[in-house]
């Protein structure tokens, strides 16, 4: 299924290129309605309990694709936990919580038995780091640090 949100991303990619504006929605409303499905999914087979890092991963993309990004954080939460010094899992768990806002930026702070702390630098990070900063509409540098 998730396959078949990648072919409909490129559709709709594609349909906006060419000016194709109805195909493109047609896309867009396919994509989200397959990304529920997938998110259905993924909750009727459990994965509230599973242990399988790789399909918490999914979820929480599908979750940060549908703009859950309280419940993807959460889903990531529990990976960043197992793996404080995973720098992309603390990329993604920060789009997240960054995505969420100023009560995202606070859930970090006060996370469980481990924190994580966020703090605003002065530092520009690195082009790619700063490219998924502006595209999740984050304006200011954010590093974090996880202590467990």
């Amino acid at each position: 299924m998730l396959e078949q949100c990648e072919s409909l991303r490129a559709r709709y990619a594609t349909a906006l290129k060419e000016d194709q504006y109805e195909a493109a929605g047609q896309a867009q409303e396919e994509l989200w309605r397959r990304l529920r499905e997938a998110r259905a999914l993924f909750e009727s087979a459990g994965i509230q309990g599973t242990q399988d890092e790789n399909a918490i991963l999914r979820y929480a993309e599908v979750l940060h694709e549908l703009a859950e990004y309280d419940l993807a954080a959460e889903a990531l939460d529990r990976l960043v936990r197992r793996h404080p010094e995973d720098a992309s899992m603390l990329v993604r768990y920060g789009e997240n919580l960054a995505a969420i806002g100023p009560a995202g930026l606070q859930v970090a702070g006060n996370s469980g038995n481990q924190s994580t702390k966020v703090e605003r630098t002065g530092r520009a990070g690195s082009k790619s780091t700063d490219d998924r900063r502006r595209r999740v509409g984050c304006n200011h540098n954010v590093k974090l640090n996880y202590y467990g």
